[in-house]
């Protein structure tokens, strides 16, 4: 285990891009990437997954287009803090219902513990 990464933490690095998420699994990275698009409101987040720990999808909805949901990828940058991860838009996956639709924030950020303190 690297020095700095308290035992029985996971240790999880993609070979190819060099992301390196310290204790933190898929399933925790997608519940908490939930937490955080639940304050976004133009567009409105409607839902969150993730293939990955290096990439997820975010599902837009806009007011003026409710019956026409669109997806845009974050690629996931890596943490600052054990547990953290930071995203970086990479791009709408799906046809935008209008050619100026908003496609969220460029950055994203969260950590599983905000998941802990939640309950």
């Amino acid at each position: 285990m690297p020095a700095g990464v308290p035992a029985g933490s996971a240790l999880l690095a993609d070979a190819e891009t060099g992301v390196k998420l310290h204790g933190l699994t898929r399933g925790q990275l997608e519940a908490s990437l939930r937490e955080v698009i639940v304050g976004e409101h133009w567009p409105s987040a409607s839902g969150a997954s993730c293939s990955s720990l290096r990439s997820c999808l975010v599902t837009l909805v806009t007011p003026g287009f409710p019956h026409q949901p669109y997806r845009v990828r974050y690629r996931i940058a890596g943490e600052q803090i054990n547990g953290c991860w930071m995203g970086m838009y990479a791009g709408a996956v799906d046809p935008l219902p209008y050619s100026d639709a908003g496609t969220g924030p460029l950055e994203l950020a969260g950590c599983r513990s905000w998941l802990l303190s939640a309950n």
